[in-house]
């Protein structure tokens, strides 16, 4: 009981915002964050950190079966500012299924989105603490966020913002395997020559972005079929290819991108 009570404090403690963002003359306004949750332990820290993002914001959650209670447990932890909508998908296509395939009609409404998802990379140990990289970098505190969103604001032609690399990630930033052969076709449909090397990706696929910057990705057709069932594939998939292309589909449209660590930013 008492470790309940504790528990019930420290969200208490967090839930508290520490700064309010002056909205008044920003032409960023409209903000979603779209997340996909398959590990449902993830629930309650993640909502703590949306609680970073200080602007009216929509949390567009996509869930996999089982993940229901944990969402409606943990939903009382989002601060007044944060509208929660979420559905249960099937579990095909990791987060990249969900981000196409949902909610989609709506991305052109908002100014700016967060691309987030439930991370856990079981399949090796080096990569413990990538997950918190990703989280710190992109919703880690109220002035990350906020240094975030005033960059975008202060530039129109930036499209996209994703995380430094994890360093142990660093020797792995390029096509890979078949994922530049999967690629192919997507940008072919694009009209967007596939450059022979890719060494600037958002690793993990999480990032912030503007809708219209990757807005031909959405223009595709796209399908439940167009994606593997999951088999714990750990490359070359086509979720993986387009992990890899959404930089130079934002490249293509005119925008820069950034790359952005907890109290920092790289161009």
């Amino acid at each position: 009981m008492l470790n309940f009570i504790r528990s019930l404090i420290n969200i208490e403690k967090k839930r508290i915002p520490t700064k309010k963002l002056q909205i008044e003359n920003k032409k960023i306004k409209k903000i979603a964050v779209v997340i996909h949750i398959f590990y449902s332990d993830l629930v309650e820290s993640i909502f703590l950190d949306l609680n970073n993002i200080s602007l009216p914001a929509d949390i567009l959650v996509t869930y996999s079966h089982g993940c229901e209670t944990q969402i409606n447990k943990c939903k009382h932890i989002l601060n007044n500012n944060l509208t929660l909508i979420s559905k249960e998908v099937p579990n095909k296509g990791r987060d990249i299924a969900p981000w196409l395939l949902n909610f989609s009609e709506l991305y052109l409404n908002y100014d700016l989105i967060c691309k987030i998802h439930s991370k856990k990379s079981l399949h090796n140990g080096e990569m413990a603490g990538w997950k918190e990289h990703l989280y710190s970098s992109l919703i880690g505190s109220q002035e990350q966020v906020a240094h975030i969103i005033d960059t975008f604001d202060n530039n129109k032609n930036l499209g996209i913002a994703y995380p430094s690399y994890f360093k142990p990630l660093k020797p792995f930033i390029m096509w890979g395997r078949t994922n530049k052969k999967l690629a192919k076709p997507i940008l072919n449909k694009l009209g967007i020559k596939t450059p022979h090397e890719n060494n600037e990706f958002a690793a993990g696929s999480m990032f912030w972005y503007r809708p219209e910057a990757i807005s031909p990705l959405f223009d595709l057709t796209w399908s439940l079929e167009d994606f593997p069932n999951e088999q714990g594939q750990l490359n070359s998939t086509i979720m993986h290819a387009i992990e890899r292309i959404i930089v130079i589909i934002a490249k293509h449209e005119g925008y820069q991108f950034i790359q952005v660590e907890p109290k920092h930013l790289m161009h």
